[in-house]
């Protein structure tokens, strides 16, 4: 691994001699990685410095737009229908994301198992088909239990 004098990583190099080199801009921000294969992906942002484009050397390109409060709104792959839309509540935190076929996933939070002032953990995650998955933390905010797939619960509405 080589570093600048920030610390900033500036390349890797495996012992079989494949490598990547990340490139930055002068707010230190990564704007391009390449690698020993040639392929190389970059990385726009915006005036306020959220990430606003993602583009690979093979024409794959994601788009992403944000509120005032520099929430992330929308991701868009090239110049199509957003393929996730972000909804907020009042505090910031995401309660709803949904796709571009119209699925949908829906978030609900609880109090900080720690009890940190009013911060808030994600507790339910509804998914598109209506299962819902029960998030438990433990007294140290940890996740204690976090159900597979199969156990997941049938819808509560439908």
């Amino acid at each position: 691994m080589e570093r600048n004098s920030s610390g900033e990583l500036l390349s890797v190099t495996t012992p079989s001699g494949q490598w990547l080199h990340f490139e930055r801009d002068t707010q230190h921000r990564v704007q391009r990685i390449s690698d020993s294969t040639g392929r190389a992906i970059t990385y726009d942002y915006d005036l306020h410095g959220c990430l606003s484009k993602v583009a690979d050397s093979e024409g794959y390109t994601e788009l992403y737009t944000y509120d005032d409060k520099f929430q992330m709104l929308t991701v868009r792959q090239g110049s199509s229908i957003p393929s996730i839309t972000n909804e907020y509540d009042i505090s910031g935190k995401i309660i709803s994301q949904a796709m571009a076929a119209g699925e949908q996933f829906l978030y609900h939070y609880t109090s900080d198992p720690q009890g940190r002032g009013n911060a808030t953990v994600p507790d339910v995650i509804t998914d598109p088909r209506g299962l819902v998955t029960h998030i438990q933390y433990n007294s140290d905010g940890y996740i204690q239990s976090l159900p597979l797939p199969a156990e997941r619960r049938e819808p509560l509405h439908k």
